[in-house]
């Protein structure tokens, strides 16, 4: 006759496993960073534009490792630093022939999008990182009787924002991001940028 083996249940080690599951899995598909509202998108950035992306260009990075984009910007208005008729926008990932990379908290952009760009130098010469991740690309959108809206997409972070999450992470939905009109808009980021609205 053949006896089984006893089966012994480790409740302790179940428990833990299925703690860190619960505990991880608010990061998973998300890039976790610092929350950044306008005054220190506004003080961190070196140029604020608002603009089209009329152009984006994925390639290889010099040691053929990751892709990133050159996105052709047309500025329509320049808020803070350097005025220019257009602004290249670098960001990480994209695609390039049949294989594609994917940063998660990177804004994505495509041609046509209309947004208001908060930027900081980049490593790549001659172009500009956006403040934040996704933080720093404020969306413009037409809406009924001509009034312009601008709102922050970054659904893809998960932000620290200190003295509003108490420790804890949160998307920017949970800190409070609404959409505002253009035109207010432009006067807070030319006050905070020092400039007369």
């Amino acid at each position: 006759m053949y006896d089984a083996p006893a089966v012994t249940t480790r409740p302790q080690a179940t428990l833990c496993a299925l703690l860190l599951v619960l505990l991880w899995s608010p990061f998973a598909g998300a890039t976790v960073t610092q929350g950044l509202e306008l005054p220190d998108l506004t003080a961190q950035a070196q140029r604020v534009v608002v603009g089209r992306v009329t152009h984006s260009q994925p390639q290889w990075d010099p040691d053929g490792m990751r892709i990133f984009t050159a996105h052709t910007v047309d500025v329509t208005e320049s808020l803070k630093g350097a005025t220019s008729t257009s602004v290249t926008v670098f960001t990480w990932g994209g695609t390039v022939g049949e294989l594609g990379q994917r940063v998660l908290g990177e804004p994505d952009l495509q041609p046509g999008d209309e947004a208001v760009f908060f930027l900081e130098q980049s490593p790549v010469a001659g172009a500009h990182r956006v403040v934040g991740l996704a933080q720093g690309v404020w969306r413009v959108s037409r809406g009924t009787q001509g009034r312009v809206w601008v709102s922050r997409t970054a659904s893809r972070l998960m932000l620290r924002v200190p003295g509003r999450t108490a420790g804890t992470f949160a998307t920017v939905a949970d800190v409070g991001v609404a959409a505002v009109t253009l035109e207010d808009f432009r006067a807070q980021v030319l006050l905070l940028g020092g400039a007369r609205p």
